[in-house]
């Protein structure tokens, strides 16, 4: 299993945030201290921009000299990061942030100590499983439903498995995980997309064990 490509990462935090000393957060000192701060090249500009329910939103910012931030928001209860790298460099982002603004006086984050950290990872791997071998018993379906529609006139050859996935049977996408065949992808067709709300390091231990399995 090979990691190719993170297509994007999410880390988020929740918590308590404020101004420095418990009150309201001031937009325009928050914006003028992350555009100095991390180059954030779009930031809020009108009054409707500084909602905190809605999340008050940058984006395009430069963290270390090194990693780009797609967009980060500040929310009343949590804070999030998105970025094309790895869930813990996410997660050092909101560690600099919520450290420098604090002593800035930007805002306040105070984290729940019972809370969850939440993330999401989507990444482009290439593995040497074929899901339609590890699943041959399936492979009638594909044929079937590829017979159902030329039987409606249409071209399609047999169809085969393109994908798995897990869930719990309540909570929906916020705790799926998916591995899928790339589409469009060239022979030999071994690359896949993957999506689960799990650190990069932790996604990719759980797809070295699938392919192990299959």
């Amino acid at each position: 299993m090979n990691l190719e490509k993170i297509i994007v990462s999410q880390a988020i935090r929740l918590g308590k945030v404020s101004g420095k000393n418990g009150g309201s957060v001031y937009g325009p000192n928050l914006t003028k201290m992350c555009e100095q701060k991390y180059g954030f090249l779009q930031a809020p500009r009108t009054l409707d921009d500084y909602n905190l329910a809605n999340g008050v939103t940058f984006f395009h910012g430069f963290f270390q000299d090194q990693f780009v931030i797609d967009k980060f928001q500040v929310f009343e209860y949590g804070l999030l990061v998105e970025a094309k790298m790895d869930t813990q460099e996410c997660e050092n982002f909101l560690d600099d942030v919520t450290s420098w603004a604090t002593e800035q006086g930007g805002f306040k984050f105070i984290q729940e100590s019972t809370a969850p950290k939440l993330f999401l990872s989507n990444i482009e791997v290439k593995s040497s499983i074929l899901l339609s071998k590890s699943f041959e018993k399936l492979s009638t379906i594909g044929i079937e439903i590829a017979n159902v529609l030329r039987s409606y006139g249409q071209i399609s050859p047999d169809w085969a498995l393109a994908g798995i996935s897990y869930g719990n049977g309540g909570a929906g996408d916020m705790t799926s995980f998916r591995f899928e065949q790339r589409e469009g992808a060239p022979p030999p067709k071994d690359v896949y997309f993957s999506s689960a709300r799990m650190k990069t390091k932790d996604h990719l231990h759980v797809l070295e064990i699938l392919e192990g399995l299959l």
